[in-house]
């Protein structure tokens, strides 16, 4: 009788057994050659494997693990970092993907975060050897000097020249000197700027600070302030805002962003405020095409409209420059009026730490002048 019933069990264990055999053999392959295929750097095809193998397996968190790791090392931080989220708060004990949160700060160069989440993981895990081998890796580079393109602070400087057409104006020149410095892991960065105009035979002398910041790689923000003490023709304060956020990746099409830039000048006489949201598209890795919806309210006036574009290339990876159009209303001492401009120019990087870059605009103010601008600024990274 035990005879007649054994093969009947022994065949139903290895029916049920069978499927999670080859289960646990799928997910180990897909890893292990994902893997051999990533340190190839051949990424595309290691991602290929693992969304394939995460069809059927869509729960296996070593699956998705793979992934987030793969996307790191492509240098794909957005997209490493969504899907980190997409794990959820289940899996935020799981050492592994901490260790992906750490070298995905690393990466980044934040390196305060990254020596922070290494040490988290050693003091739950203190024998785990690739979070001590990120710390000592995170500590390393914090303390290594400054190369070329870890540069931690940028100084400015440029001239413009202005010259005019259709009426008697005098020449407009304009100094800047501008200094810029980059926080720990660079997502960061402040500026301190001084400007002299010279126009109208007066001289106005202009204050600015501000800072940049990136939240994510997907949301970018900036805010900036003035003051010019005494102006006669330039806005006696002045505080501005923006940023951008990425709404479509590459991944999923062009790369799209979501821009605004608002200003808002108090003059002697009157109080200005721009709001121009926009849209920016990235055709290819290094050209980008932009345009914005100009709305300039001023004090007791009819609030008035306009537009630009903007064409951005990259040339080569030391050579870059940009076109554009704007048919817009523009404020001159405090008064506003629709102007028509062309304008590009061009930057070369003339050796790692010094940018020098050159431009022209043509200004055609309705019922008033036409202004020639040139200008040549020089930036050091150290």
């Amino acid at each position: 009788m035990m005879r007649t019933c054994s093969p009947p069990f022994v065949l139903l264990g290895l029916l049920v057994l069978a499927p999670l055999t080859v289960s646990a053999q799928t997910v180990e392959q897909a890893i292990a050659q994902s893997r051999d295929l990533a340190e190839q750097k051949q990424y595309p095809a290691a991602l290929a494997i693992l969304e394939q193998a995460q069809t059927s397996h869509p729960k296996d968190v070593e699956l998705h693990i793979a992934r987030i790791r793969v996307l790191s090392w492509q240098g794909n931080y957005s997209e490493a970092e969504s899907a980190l989220e997409a794990l959820g708060a289940t899996q935020d004990n799981n050492a592994d993907v901490q260790l992906l949160r750490a070298n995905l700060a690393y990466y980044r160069q934040d390196y305060p975060r990254a020596q922070q989440l290494y040490q988290d993981i050693l003091t739950a895990h203190p024998d785990y050897v690739d979070a001590h081998n990120g710390l000592v890796r995170t500590q390393k580079a914090q303390a290594a000097p400054v190369h070329a393109g870890e540069y931690r602070w940028q100084i400015d400087t440029g001239y413009e020249h202005s010259g005019f057409d259709r009426v008697n104006q005098a020449a407009w020149n304009q100094e800047f000197l501008q200094l810029t410095h980059f926080a720990p892991g660079r997502k960061t960065a402040y500026h301190g700027k001084v400007t002299r105009y010279d126009q109208f035979r007066n001289v106005d002398t202009e204050y600015e600070i501000g800072m940049d910041h990136a939240f994510t790689n997907y949301v970018n923000g900036y805010a900036y302030g003035v003051i010019s003490p005494g102006a006669d023709f330039r806005p006696k304060r002045r505080v501005a805002a923006g940023g951008a956020v990425r709404v479509i990746t590459a991944e999923d099409a062009l790369p799209v962003w979501l821009t605004l830039d608002a200003r808002y000048d108090i003059y002697g006489s009157t109080d200005v405020l721009n709001v121009n949201p926009g849209i920016r598209i990235e055709p290819v890795d290094g050209w980008s095409i932009a345009t914005r919806y100009i709305t300039v309210d001023q004090e007791n006036a009819k609030r008035v409209y306009g537009q630009d574009v903007r064409l951005d290339g990259t040339i080569s990876d030391t050579w870059r420059f940009y076109v554009g159009y704007a048919d817009a209303p523009e404020t001159v001492a405090a008064i506003t009026v629709n102007t028509r401009t062309y304008f590009g120019g061009a930057s070369v990087d003339i050796t790692p730490q010094t940018v020098l870059r050159l431009g022209y605009a043509r200004d055609d103010r309705e019922n008033s002048f036409i202004r020639h601008v040139t200008n040549v600024s020089i930036g050091y990274r150290f």
